[in-house]
């Protein structure tokens, strides 16, 4: 049934997610955008290429959206494209602000609308805090506290799974081009000054939990923002830095694994930008395993 044109104008915003193969995790996700203050909201989801029952396990939660007031659209796509998925969804919005999220993100409470706060006419775009969930595997966790060790200190540094902006914000382009990394797309659209990272706004997310995993999703990075250096240039982001090693024990115990892994992701990356390979590639083998995957959490490395 069509929304009336008085109910469509009392909305506030509308929450785009792509979702590929995401049984697993569309269920909490969910669940956690239920727990906001999600009145007059719009949430789409748009299943593309799924091989799993994504789309009816997100169906299944439509008619609680409406008890709660906001409205929940899902939409099947027979390909696995990302931004096709992300055009799609926003054919669907309405009201001021959008947020694009991925599937593995489960918002804490609060999070949607400390986002929305944080907008302003300076603040275009908005991201939430984000939780790295641990796992058991030793060899993710030592890549983890690497990582975070070498960009812990970073002043610019932002996770693109969770973006709220404006309608200022979503004007600085149409449609999403045909690039990997669409969340490195809409950072390049904003100036430092004008982009923040809410404390208050809250998201977790889960880690690669194997080495195969790790490897996938920095390869994916490293390809996406290779590529969309060369259409944009330089890109508005902070780089690791390896003298903050010497500082942590526990990280230089990770070393060896990071560097193995950034060795291998450097070829992986070259691999996917050698081939036409649609925007929704990263590491399909580990997208695919649903009953444990990790999720494909997008960090900077």
């Amino acid at each position: 049934m069509a929304t009336p044109p008085s109910a469509i104008a009392s909305m506030i915003g509308t929450v785009v997610i792509p979702a590929y193969n995401e049984a697993d995790v569309i269920g909490p996700c969910l669940s956690c955008l239920l727990a906001q203050d999600i009145a007059h909201w719009r949430v789409v989801v748009v299943a593309n290429g799924c091989e799993d029952n994504t789309s009816h396990i997100a169906g299944t939660f439509i008619d609680r959206f409406a008890q709660a007031n906001a409205e929940l659209h899902v939409t099947d796509l027979p390909d696995g494209h990302k931004p096709s998925a992300l055009n799609t969804g926003d054919t669907h919005a309405v009201g001021q602000i959008r947020v694009y999220m991925d599937a593995d993100v489960r918002m804490q409470y609060g999070c949607l609308a400390a986002m929305t706060r944080s907008l302003s006419n300076a603040i275009h775009a908005c991201f939430p805090t984000v939780v790295y969930e641990p796992n058991r595997s030793i060899i993710a966790m030592l890549h983890w506290r690497t990582w975070r060790t070498l960009t812990n200190s970073t002043t610019d540094s932002v996770v693109g799974n969770c973006i709220a902006l404006s309608i200022e914000g979503r004007s600085r382009w149409s449609t999403f081009p045909d690039l990997i990394s669409d969340d490195g797309f809409m950072i390049s659209r904003f100036a430092k000054q004008e982009r923040t990272v809410a404390p208050d706004a809250v998201a977790h997310t889960r880690l690669p939990s194997t080495f195969r995993e790790i490897v996938g999703v920095r390869a994916r990075w490293r390809a996406g923002h290779r590529q969309l250096a060369d259409r944009v240039g330089k890109l508005n982001v902070e780089r690791a830095q390896l003298a903050r090693i010497g500082t942590n024990p526990v990280a230089m115990l990770g070393l060896p694994v990071f560097a193995v892994a950034t060795y291998l992701a450097r070829r992986e990356a070259s691999f996917i930008l050698s081939k036409p390979a649609p925007a929704w590639y990263q590491a399909r083998s580990s997208r695919k395993s649903a009953s444990n995957r990790a999720g494909s959490s997008k960090y900077q490395l």
